[in-house]
């Protein structure tokens, strides 16, 4: 019989396993039992395109099947519908002679053998094929917030979330997260797909390492179908061989195997989103920087007023600086990306002194510097984690550097 796929608007696989149930909402189709999940739209095609021109080589009444046909007692129903009504019930049976398989239709009471199409994409589709492949469905522009869970002593909580002002890690510390580090994660999410699936039910998971999995990855996005935010989560297990580690999304029972190179881009540690930059303070925003030595006595006092830099004196009036010098201590504080992360505070030996960044608002930041042993400079600016640059960076601080050129 031929049907118009444009009436199709359930799908549904009866099996011993269960059922499995999907619906057409929109342009998109859904599974819907025995829970929800995103479907892959080349899959859905593939199935409907046979099923909806089942076409056998000749027909015989369904109950005059040969025994062999495997229809009396079929382990797989196809069921068609549109939101009205039941469209067509087909008991997917035995492969023929001929290359062909056995299809029967109840509604119709017909059976025949087929073009084997149609039993290969509904024995697909029984095992999960019609599910989108894709761990992350939403992840992209829209999320919010992203959580990397992993435990163990050296583990932890890693948040990042996005308010007005942009990207913020908020746990283990509070810093501004670098948005490009952001980006790049969320791409690698939204590009993450499982290479096949394990397991249909595996319960708590402990057989896949999901039991106490190695990493857990929970992201926040706004679904556009719902209008409102939806987490996703993705659990990480044991090794699975073959390069691959065993995944599983949050609340739903499959277990599938993910490539671990597709990891590289998903299981950062902490210092990967930080901002390298020293300063959260724009450089047009500074109108103040006041360097100090390790006793907290000032060395030197720079201001803008009107759009030009000069010095404060201790006594006196203002001074003329050399602009050059001031430009470069503004981009080494706001602009220049750190060559590394500390995982610890350098030695407090190595401590030179600090700078205090003044903004328009009359807020003030410090930033503490240290010299490494190599040259190198490290800054840290409040709480944040200390950025460590290569001894090239220019970092004018001594009142000298700042005397007009001649």
């Amino acid at each position: 019989q031929t049907l118009s796929q444009d009436r199709i608007d359930t799908i549904a696989l009866v099996s011993p396993r269960g059922t499995l149930r999907y619906e057409r909402r929109g342009d998109a189709w859904r599974q819907v039992e025995p829970y929800e999940h995103p479907t892959d739209p080349a899959a859905i095609r593939m199935l409907l395109a046979p099923a909806s021109d089942a076409a056998p080589a000749y027909r015989v009444s369904l109950k005059d099947a040969p025994a062999n046909a495997g229809l009396a007692q079929s382990d797989l129903v196809l069921e068609l519908g549109s939101d009205k009504e039941m469209l067509a019930r087909f008991r997917i049976g035995a492969d023929h002679p001929a290359g062909l398989a056995w299809i029967g239709e109840e509604r119709s009471r017909l059976a025949g053998p087929c073009p084997p199409d149609l039993r290969r994409q509904a024995l697909a589709a029984a095992s999960g094929a019609l599910r989108d492949d894709r761990l992350f469905e939403l992840a992209g522009a829209d999320s919010d917030r992203i959580r990397i869970v992993t435990p163990g002593p050296q583990g932890g909580a890693m948040v990042i979330e996005r308010g007005a002002g942009g990207w913020r890690m908020t746990e283990p510390f509070a810093c501004r997260a670098d948005e490009a580090a952001v980006g790049a994660f969320l791409q690698a999410a939204a590009r993450l797909r499982h290479a096949g699936q394990v397991q249909a039910d595996a319960g708590d998971g402990a057989v896949h390492g999901l039991a106490t999995p190695s990493a857990e990855v929970i992201i926040r996005t706004k679904d556009p179908a719902r209008g409102i935010a939806r987490e996703e989560g993705v659990q990480f297990g044991a090794d699975s061989g073959a390069g691959a580690i065993f995944a599983r999304q949050v609340g739903r029972p499959p277990v599938g195997s993910v490539e671990a190179r597709q990891l590289a881009g998903v299981l950062l540690p902490a210092g990967a989103f930080i901002d390298p930059r020293v300063s959260e303070v724009p450089a047009e925003d500074i109108v103040s920087l006041r360097t100090r030595d390790t006793e907290g006595r000032q060395r030197l006092h720079l201001r803008r007023d009107l759009g030009v830099w000069s010095r404060v004196p201790d006594q006196g009036n203002p001074e003329p600086v050399d602009a050059r010098a001031v430009r470069e201590l503004l981009r080494s504080l706001c602009e220049v990306r750190a060559s590394a992360i500390a995982g610890d505070l350098p030695r407090d030996e190595w401590r030179v002194g600090s700078i205090e960044v003044s903004r328009t608002d009359g807020s003030m930041r410090q930033v503490t510097l240290w010299r490494l042993p190599d040259g190198g400079w490290a800054m840290r600016e409040g709480d944040s984690p200390a950025r460590v640059f290569p001894s090239s960076l220019p970092m004018p601080i001594a009142p000298g550097d700042h005397a007009p050129k001649r």
